[in-house]
């Protein structure tokens, strides 16, 4: 059954905010509040660009939440000039990790005046790894505390935004793009004002292009500092493909290697994926296909699991290599097929690691 729009109010600061949430089937599903323009110009969370970007999360399989500020619609309080809105917008957050405080990823927007709390929201919380500020107002908002910013994320103006002449936005660009360990892209939407006025669907495009994530399968590489800065600039991480929802997504091989069928698999789903595999460990696949085109039985020395093991030992047949973890499984290993060995070794093990094994063959199968 589908999951539904459900209607709700969130414990706020100044009382219930009153708020739409929508559920994704997946516990581990990437969470977006998503947080609306300015109260005394007629801003709710349905305004049209609010449903719109609400409605690119829930596309792509967010669990996502939008709410009214304090004063609007049926949310308790008053208007507090921005002060009781980020604590508003904070309260919101807090409620979508408790429900769903296995997510992969949190992400926050706003629109307009959104955009300034959604920012401002970014600065004091660490766990959200992204961002999406719709028609933000450098020229009205100081937004110099984005000093530096703390994660990627995007910026989006109508090229026709008449209340933000264009030098504002050049200018936050120019400030954002001297940081470093960070990417804030900047699109503008043709022929769009302020509100996106009958240009709805150029800026669907826009989000839907920004806002569909990249998955990894296993970590890219065993790198803690490379692999949080991917998830800084939106990669998921998975196990495997059948944790993709989405199939159209694309997904990232390891540069460990991963196995013949992970590929074919990949392929039959007819999913885009890029494989990252390590040349060095592409050349022992290459070695290990010429050693079994030539009649040999492989030894592979390596560690049980690992995932280039797992890659290496899945080119072939099963049955076609053998794992050696220790100079004790060299001795006792037995030879129960009647072809010569050779042998090949995990890429990220050293000569040392591999020196007292490699020995121990040689010498009990000295034509290895």
């Amino acid at each position: 059954m589908e999951n539904k729009i459900s209607e709700i109010f969130i414990p706020g600061p100044a009382g219930r905010l009153e708020a739409k949430y929508f559920k994704s089937k997946k516990n581990t599903s990437p969470i977006a509040l998503v947080l609306q323009p300015h109260p005394q110009y007629g801003g709710t969370m349905n305004n049209k660009v609010v449903v719109e970007t609400f409605n690119i999360f829930k596309e792509n399989n967010f669990s996502v939440c939008r709410f009214n500020f304090r004063g609007v619609g049926r949310s308790d309080g008053e208007f507090d000039n921005g002060q009781g809105e980020l604590a508003d917008a904070a309260a919101a957050l807090d409620w979508l990790e408790r429900e769903n405080f296995d997510n992969s990823q949190c992400w926050v927007s706003g629109f307009s005046f959104g955009s300034l709390i959604a920012m401002q929201l970014l600065m004091r919380r660490p766990e959200i790894n992204r961002f999406i500020a719709i028609s933000p107002q450098p020229n009205v908002y100081d937004f110099s505390f984005l000093s530096p910013c703390p994660t990627s994320g995007l910026m989006v103006y109508g090229k026709k935004d008449e209340l933000v002449p264009k030098e504002y936005i050049n200018e936050l660009d120019k400030r954002l793009a001297s940081q470093k360990g960070i990417k804030v892209e900047f699109e503008s939407v043709p022929d769009a004002n302020h509100c996106f006025t009958n240009s709805e669907e150029n800026l669907k495009k826009v989000l839907d292009k920004y806002g569909s994530p990249v998955y990894v399968r296993h970590e890219i590489v065993h790198n803690k500092h490379v692999v949080e800065s991917l998830k800084k600039i939106g990669a998921i991480f998975v196990e495997e493909l059948d944790e993709i929802e989405d199939k159209t997504r694309p997904v990232i091989f390891s540069a460990h290697g991963v196995p013949k069928s992970v590929t074919e698999n990949a392929s039959n789903l007819k999913m885009t994926y890029v494989d990252s595999t390590c040349p060095l460990v592409s050349k022992v696949h290459r070695e290990a296909e010429n050693i079994n085109k030539q009649g040999m039985h492989i030894l592979l020395i390596g560690h049980k699991n690992h995932p280039e093991v797992v890659g290496t030992m899945g080119q072939l047949p099963k049955g076609s290599i053998d794992l050696i973890e220790s100079t004790e499984d060299a001795n006792n290993y037995i030879n129960n097929s009647d072809k010569k060995l050779a042998y090949i070794t995990q890429t990220t093990l050293s000569v040392d690691d591999t020196k007292e094994i490699i020995e121990v063959l040689k010498f009990k199968f000295p034509d290895i």
